[in-house]
Order: structure tokens, then sequence, then C-alpha cells
């Protein structure tokens, strides 16, 4: 097992008594009440910096020494920094836990332990070595990131474990229990059947376990997004990377002035051009800084990381890495370049800066991307007032026609009655079996006229793609093009594909894709999502979609439906 220093030194007689803090000894026993309610799977809600770890490893403290456990416990995340941090907590109280660790990244992929911490991408691939092995509990940390598609890596694993033992138990840790396209991941519509607990950022503040916040909003100097197009729920990347470059000149003068008397400052932006620029000028201003970034080697990285967490460097930017698994107490600035339409997302970002730390007397939160006005700060537990429109007067309301609420005028979905207020040519069928989300997608696309509706029946992809040669009389392979050609209701649909195209269109199809089918913007080349759509064969049933001047269809808004879906839209169809 890889070498991981304890955080603690308790035994674990001692620790439930000298290591909780209240609000963790009360979700250590709800948790255990649940279930022994018979609740199958639920989410604990704790805010960034409150101590989920020391909650997960408690609860495998009481499962093996309270109650003669016996099977095997998972413990799933998706970055190896967490798993450092869980591992680290529960050998701090319990040195001789039986643990194992099976992440790549790690160099381990060992299944042997009782408790089991595994990375996702690492032990789906090794499903069939836990043959013979019963798994009781799961635990999934940072559980807002299980997609909603059922052809995701957590729904296969869980899916896998749960034929062996349909009695088995998952428990979902958060600080953000919600998802941009489909809101709450407990409940009716949700992964989870429930909320256990949940704690607020005003109660920890209030309390002294978080840092207070000091929220800076200069109105006159942010990121433009009026009129920007949405992609896959939130602003289109490509066209929100100019915005914000426009606006970096300005934002930099002030930015230095602000931060000038500060520890160290955590700057998220919204694209690698746009990561990599802030750092260059605020380096230009005499800042110490360093970046990281997905195409950033694995050492750079790391040593980028290490430089900030011991203060040799003063700034740290980042786009999409450090939005989980950071534990660096004394950050006292979070700098948001990255504007976001998810509250889920805010709230991670704005998260980095809240822990205490000796000396620390607040973290300063400085805005230039609107989304403490759009989301609200994120230590006010009240709802945040309907955002007014552009003049005099409040913003445009009206009521809904089916239940009379009052709502905005812009939506197309009545939040309360979900009727569809401008369908398109979306059957009403869709609207009790697709999220709102995908509801309020979909039916924008329609209601401007923007494609037409299909329902898939079958879906084949062909990679490399073959095209006839007339010289050669036969077919050539074209590297990394894929092929995708849908037979629907309507007629057969061929998508093309390139994600080594740098072009705008290009870019704009793989990354919408990517992000309809499975909820991920990072695109890894052709042959890895070639290699995803065949083998996982994700349930793409229903999408938006025109011909474009190439021969080929654009699509959008794809949408994913498991067999119970489908079968309950044929019922209700038929």
């Amino acid at each position: 097992m890889p070498e991981i220093k304890p955080r603690r030194g308790y035994s674990p007689e001692e620790a439930f008594s000298k290591s909780l803090r209240p609000y963790q000894t009360e979700a250590v026993l709800k948790t255990l009440q649940s279930w022994n309610k018979g609740s199958s799977s639920g989410v604990i809600e704790i805010p960034t910096g409150g101590g989920k770890s020391l909650v997960q490893a408690m609860l495998l403290i009481r499962l093996l020494k309270g109650t003669g456990q016996t099977g095997v416990i998972l413990c799933l995340t998706h970055v190896e920094t967490l798993i450092r941090q869980n591992v680290a907590e529960l050998l701090g109280l319990w040195a001789e836990a039986p643990v194992s660790i099976s992440c790549a990244s790690l160099k381990s992929k060992d299944l042997r332990g009782q408790i089991i911490f595994a990375s996702i991408q690492t032990f789906r691939n090794q499903l069939d070595q836990m043959e013979g092995r019963t798994v009781d509990y799961v635990f999934i940390d940072e559980a807002h990131l299980v997609p909603d598609a059922s052809a995701s890596q957590y729904r296969t694993v869980l899916d896998h474990l749960e034929e062996a033992n349909n009695n088995q138990k998952v428990l979902g840790l958060t600080a953000t229990p919600m998802r941009l396209k489909s809101g709450p991941i407990f409940g009716e519509d949700g992964f989870f059947d429930e909320r256990i607990m949940a704690v607020l950022v005003s109660t920890l503040t209030k309390e002294g376990y978080l840092c207070n916040i000091t929220n800076k909003v200069d109105e006159d100097v942010q990121i433009d997004t009026k009129g920007l197009r949405s992609q896959g729920g939130d602003f289109a990347k490509i066209e929100l990377e100019k915005r914000a470059s426009d606006a970096m000149p300005e934002i930099i003068d002030q930015l230095v002035l602000a931060i000038a008397n500060r520890k160290k400052v955590l700057i998220f932006t919204c694209s690698i051009a746009h990561a990599e620029n802030t750092a260059s000028l605020l380096s230009e201003k005499g800042i110490p800084t360093d970046y990281t970034h997905s195409q950033r080697d694995k050492e750079a990285r790391d040593k980028a990381y290490s430089d900030f967490r011991d203060g040799r460097i003063k700034a740290l930017v980042n786009v999409d890495m450090l939005t989980t698994g950071v534990n660096i107490p004394d950050i006292d600035v979070i700098c948001m370049l990255r504007p976001t339409k998810s509250e889920c997302l805010y709230r991670q970002m704005v998260g980095r800066g809240m822990r205490i730390a000796e000396g620390k007397e607040d973290c300063l939160i400085l805005d230039y991307a609107g989304n403490t006005e759009r989301h609200g700060p994120v230590d006010e537990d009240c709802p945040k007032p309907v955002k007014k429109s552009e003049g005099e007067g409040e913003a445009p309301m009206r009521s809904c026609p089916f239940c009379g609420a009052v709502i905005h005028i812009s939506l197309v979905v009545c939040p309360e009655c979900k009727n569809i207020l401008r369908v398109g040519d979306l059957p009403e069928e869709l609207t009790s079996i697709l999220s709102q989300g995908d509801l309020l997608t979909l039916s924008r696309g329609l209601a401007r006229g923007e494609g037409v509706l299909f329902e898939v029946k079958s879906y084949r992809v062909e990679y490399p793609r073959k095209k006839w040669d007339n010289q050669l009389r036969r077919k050539v392979e074209i590297p990394k093009e894929i092929l995708i050609t849908y037979k629907t209701d309507k007629r057969v649909v061929r998508q093309l594909l390139r994600p080594e195209k740098t072009d705008y269109y290009a870019r704009e199809d793989v990354a919408t894709f990517l992000d309809d089918v499975f909820d991920t913007d990072e695109n890894k080349g052709s042959f890895d999502l070639a290699r995803r759509l065949i083998q996982e064969r994700p349930p793409i049933k229903f999408f938006r979609a025109w011909e474009n001047k190439t021969g080929y269809w654009t699509v959008r808004d794809v949408i994913t439906l498991s067999e119970e879906k489908m079968k309950e839209l044929s019922e209700k169809a038929g």
C-alpha cells in the first residue's frame, strides 16, 4: 500500500469522544439510524471544510468495531488526493484498520482489504476480481459527481455489486447535493433515496468551524455574459473564453491591489488558455504565480500544487482541477474568473477558501464572474431574491396557466406543476420522464425552431470512419473521425465527430456530445471516445438535430434514458 501519513493519533475508543464535533457525531448516528430503518441509500451534506472524511472514518470504525461487520466496505471517489485524505483520516484513528487501495495513479490495485479505498476509474476495470466477495456498504465521496446517465462508471459499478448483494447500503457525502441539469441528487428524481442530514454554512461559520467570508464584487469590472449561448446547461466555453480574455487587463490591475496583503490566492478560470494567460499576467506584475490544468504533465501539476501549499508561490491558477480534493486551510482569497450557471460548481469554488487556519481572519471572495449575484452568497441560507431586469421595475413574471404559480416569464416549464409552457414539438408523455433540466433544454431549442426532436431506436458507431475513394475504387479509413449512425422514428441520422480537430464547430460538437452523454467536457481524443461509445453503449434515446451543410447532422441536447424509464415512456405513450 502507498505510504500515507495518518492525520491523528487517537485510538478507536478515544476517537468518538475526542475527535468529532457535535454535528459530525449527529451525522454518524443519523446514518446508522437510517440504515437500521431499512434505507438503502442516502446522502450527507456537510460544507467544504466541515470534515466529511472524519465522519466517513468514524462510520467505518463503528461498522467494523461495533457491529461485527464481515463483508467488504468500498469507499469510492474520483481523484487520488481524496483517497489519500480519507485513508490518512482513518489510519489516524485506527492504525491497524484493514485497508487496501485500488488507484492506478497511486500505483496500487490491491483489493485484499476489508475496507477498499478506490478510484472509480480503476475499480471499474477490476469488477471481475470481486467475484465471490460481498460488498455490504459503499461510500461515495463528492457524491454530486455521480452522473445521471445509467451507463456511467458509477452506475455500472453499483449495478454490478447490487446483483451480488441486493441488501447493499450506499452513502454519499458531499457539500453540494445537486447537479446542474437534474437538480437534487436525492429524493424522487435523485440517485439517493434521501438526504440523511444537512449542515448549513452559516451554522459552521457562527460556531467557528469555518472562517468568515468577505464578498467583494465590483459591478463595473466583470466578465460580460450577456447574450452568451448555453452548452450542456452552462455557458458555452469557447465564447466565454473570448469574453474573459477581453476583460483581463482591467481585472488584473484591480486583482493585484486587492491581494496585496493576502497570503494565498486560488484562482478559477474558464479555459486552459485563460489560465495560462492569467498566470503570465500576474507574474509580470510581480506576483509569484503558477498554473495547473489537465493538459499539463503530472510532475508539473504536482510541483505547482506543492509550491502553492508550502508557500513558495502566492497564487495558483487552475481550470477544472481544484474544485474538489483541496485541503489548504490558509487559502485566504478565492478569485472567480469562471462564470457558471451551476450553483454546485460555484459553491465548490468558494468552499476551497472556507477552512480555518491560525492567523486567518476571513476569506476574501473576489468575484469577477457574476456568480455571487447569480447564486447568492454561500453563507446566506435564505433564498436569494429574484434578480431584477435591466431598467426600472420588477423582474417580468407571469402566472402558470395550469396551476396559477407565479413564475419568471423566461421559463418554458413550470417548476411547480412541471407543465411545459412553450412546447415546440415535444411530446406530452416526455414531461413525466425527463428531468426538469432536460425538459428546459429541449423545449427552449425546439421552441426557437432549432432542429427536430428524434427518438433513437438504435445506433451504430464506426471508427475509424470509412469513405469511398473513387481512384482506389474501395473504401478507405479516415483516421481520427467517428461516424455515429442513428436509426430514429423519423429517418436515419448520421453524426460526424472529430475530436482531434481544432476548428470551432468541431470542438463545439465534441464538447457538447461529451457533456450530454458522459457528463464531462474532457476531450481525450477520438480513440478514447470511440472506445467508450462501443464498450459502454450509453442508452441514447432522444436528441434535437438538424442537417448541416456537410450532409451530416448537428446533434444537440442528447438525452440518455434507462430501460426502466423507456418502459415507463412506452406505457404512457401506448
